[in-house]
């Protein structure tokens, strides 16, 4: 068909007009449609499950080995990225701090969270990190007691940075300790989850959700806490302690150390987590999740932490080397296996990734050690207290000169000192030379050179790494290998949930990664920040962590033949 000279001009100005509007539609949305067409070859998991452990040491599977199902514990450990020489480097262990650590990437003098409890510098009382008073409980049908919310933690967490990236992600944490709970997820959580001990339920904050969400209500409708709390704790015949020197000590009878026949504290349901039941509760739970919520079967990487806080109990009570403990681990493992296998079929096995590891790592018991004829023994802090005042109040002519204790510190009345014209750093160093004659006490840390030291003793680092100035105490309590801190949960219990010992259990397993072992020392806060380089999301703004060789790098492993 031919056309006129107008005709053909016009047609041609016409499919320059057409040309012309759709390069400037690509170039406008070009980015888009690459986006759409150009996935992550390196897709992150779609589940990142942390399971943490209580108290548990670094060397613990080793010494249980036999004993434990290739399908659980071992399967991590023969599969995954074993880190060796896995550690904190701050100087006294306990939960809080190790929770804290695990999900900000910073250590103690950055995030703040040096025990359960402190004192404040200004009002002198005793301040609980996260009770709150503008928040309530949600779930419970108990009469309202103390509520909870992050918002004492000064630094941001994983969590937020997580929920900036992927906004529809599912995130949890569990534990029965409300604070242990709060302090594992964070802020931007959809829930942190506890245990209510009055009525058996797990419940949630005001601060995280209006609801409890859904598949929590469908959880507690199943009233599983009555079964397992009912559930009898009996030793296999053939369990002992490991090794040789947890031998039964001679003051005991042969069926004491064997049968646990140490009092469980706590009543009705507060009985679980003092038992193996209450990690097999802990497992249900995250089945529900998985099973209810969908997490892990969605399109973006949801987060389960979960803080099996049975270890920490049983190793406190009954001590780590007991039969008691070593039960509590094989019964875990068979659970693992269990909820492994679950996860292969619901998730996928290249889907979800483990990681593994503990909040701190419990010291030899001193009972334990003394059968050996090692040195060891029980610092009791409210005798050095009680004798601290009295020396102080003496000495200076003032009394109520010591606060009080907390997190294996002693608390000075900075106010009082000052009114009576005696200089903090000289009383820091009287009070320092009078703790220092105590049995069991290594060394005393004043605050003034905890604050302003360089750091050059190794130990002093680490006790530098943990103190933060507006709630740590003047005088840090160093004790001597083989010493505790006397339990303020049981009198008899054979050990304590502080610790010197720095050694930590980390493996991560699943997804993509291949069979490595890691001798070159690595860090709990390092731990957010490997994650951090898998999800491609932001660091917590404290974080001071490292991405971890063999988990953060997976894509230049040797291929397993």
């Amino acid at each position: 068909m031919s056309h006129t000279p107008d005709e053909e001009k016009r047609r041609i100005i016409s499919i320059s007009r057409v040309k012309a509007l759709t390069f400037l539609f690509f170039l406008l949305f070009a980015p888009y449609i690459l986006l759409a067409h150009n996935p992550r070859l390196d897709k992150p998991p779609k589940l990142i499950l942390q399971l943490v452990l209580g108290a548990l040491g670094s060397e613990t599977v080793d010494l249980h080995w036999e004993a434990l199902d290739p399908n659980g514990l071992p399967r991590l450990y023969s599969r995954g990225v074993v880190c060796h020489d896995a550690r904190y480097a701050y100087l006294l262990g306990n939960a809080p701090a190790g929770l804290a650590t695990l999900a900000t990437g910073a250590n103690p003098n950055r995030h703040g969270v040096v025990d359960y409890a402190w004192y404040s510098h200004v009002t002198y009382r005793s301040e609980r990190f996260g009770e709150d008073d503008f928040v309530h409980t949600i779930g419970s049908n108990q009469a309202s007691g103390a509520s909870y919310s992050p918002r004492k933690l000064l630094v941001s967490s994983l969590s937020d940075s997580w929920r900036q990236r992927y906004p529809k992600a599912r995130l949890y944490s569990i534990a029965y300790d409300p604070v242990d709970a709060i302090l594992l997820g964070g802020r931007s959580l959809d829930a942190a989850l506890w245990f209510e001990p009055k009525s058996g339920r797990w419940v949630t904050s005001s601060y995280y959700a209006d609801a409890l969400p859904t598949w929590v209500q469908q959880f507690n409708e199943k009233n599983l806490a009555p079964t397992y709390n009912a559930a009898t704790w009996e030793l296999p015949k053939a369990t002992a302690p490991a090794g040789r020197l947890a031998r039964r000590p001679t003051s005991e009878k042969p069926d004491t150390a064997l049968r646990g026949e140490l009092p469980i504290p706590g009543s009705g349901y507060a009985r679980l987590p003092y038992t193996p039941s209450g990690n097999s509760l802990l497992r249900d739970l995250i089945i529900a999740a998985v099973e209810y919520d969908g997490v892990g079967r969605g399109n973006t990487p949801d987060c389960l932490s979960v803080y099996f806080t049975p270890f920490e109990r049983i190793a406190e009570i009954y001590g780590q080397e007991s039969a008691q403990f070593r039960d509590a681990l094989v019964r875990f493992d068979k659970e693992l296996a269990n909820l492994l296998e679950y996860l292969d079929y619901t998730v996928g096995r290249k889907e979800y990734l483990v990681v593994l590891t503990s909040a701190y790592a419990p010291a030899p018991s001193p009972w334990v050690l003394s059968q050996g004829g090692i040195p060891a023994g029980y610092f009791n802090p409210d005798k050095a207290n009680y004798m601290l005042s009295s020396y102080l109040s003496a000495l200076y002519g003032a009394k109520d000169v010591v606060v009080g204790y907390a997190g294996q510190s002693f608390y000075l009345n900075e106010a009082l000192l000052e009114k009576s014209h005696l200089p903090l750093q000289q009383v820091e160093q009287t009070a320092a030379k009078f703790l220092q004659d105590f049995a069991g006490v290594a060394s005393v840390y004043p605050m003034h050179v905890a604050q302003w030291s360089g750091g050059a003793n190794p130990r002093l680092r680490r006790a530098l790494e943990g103190f933060h100035p507006k709630r740590s105490g003047h005088l840090l309590i160093d004790l001597l290998p083989g010493w505790v801190v006397q339990s303020d949960r049981s009198p008899k219990a054979r050990n304590a949930h502080y610790s010197y010992e720095n050694h930590i259990p980390l493996v991560f397993y699943g997804w993509k990664l291949e069979s490595r072992k890691i001798a070159s020392p690595v860090y709990l806060h390092d731990i957010a920040e490997t994650l951090v380089r898998l999800l491609y999301i932001r660091s917590p703004n404290a974080s001071e962590g490292n991405p971890i060789p063999g988990v953060s790098d997976w894509n230049d492993l040797p291929k397993r033949p």
